[in-house]
């Protein structure tokens, strides 16, 4: 959270290209020291770049999205922007919106051709926030608190990237190394089950 930096930052002028970021739960609060922090920082970002069917889940102050100009080229589907005790902010190219309907409504995200996608809803996580402290990189496994309760409105709700979205292989587990289950996967890093 140092640095205004986000839960995931792409940065570093002219920024990646054909990229995909899929299936995370990101989870970010505000840091007691101050700046500006956000689920998605997007500072530079060439053509190609693919974020979808990702929590992104704050709190307080933090930004859902704060991106640049320089991050214009971004495609957004699926996602749900999610602020557990405060308003939906979102920053695009330096306008501020709090609504997901007035931001697809002003910059186009958040749509696959003339359909609206994403969503603004509590995702419903097992204990966001209290993941706690691990120590491992082998004991990421054991961050259940960000799996989806059996009431999740996230549950086969993704983006079919399959069908959508021409040449891509998506991968066939999710986090915790489970096989999709239903009809559609699950948004987030985890599939119910």
């Amino acid at each position: 959270r140092r640095n205004s930096y986000g839960a995931i930052t792409l940065s570093g002028a002219p920024g990646p290209y054909n990229l995909v970021i899929e299936h995370n739960t990101l989870y970010m609060t505000p840091s007691p020291s101050g700046g500006t922090q956000s689920g998605l920082r997007l500072k530079y970002a060439g053509t190609g770049v693919n974020i979808r069917n990702n929590i992104i889940y704050v709190t307080g102050g933090a930004y859902a999205v704060d991106a640049d100009k320089n991050a214009a080229f971004t495609q957004l589907n699926g996602n749900d922007y999610f602020n557990a005790n405060g308003t939906l902010k979102i920053r695009w190219s330096g306008t501020t919106y709090n609504t997901l309907d007035t931001w697809r409504s002003a910059t186009g995200r958040e749509v696959n051709g003339s359909v609206a996608t994403g969503l603004s809803v509590n995702p419903g996580l097992v204990a966001p926030g209290g993941g706690g402290t691990l120590g491992s990189g082998y004991k990421l496994h054991d961050l259940t608190q960000y799996q989806l309760i059996s009431t999740s409105p996230l549950i086969d709700q993704a983006v079919d990237v399959i069908n959508n979205f021409k040449g891509y292989t998506p991968s066939t587990v999710d986090y915790f190394d489970h096989a999709p289950v239903g009809a559609r996967r699950d948004v987030g890093a985890a599939e119910f089950v």
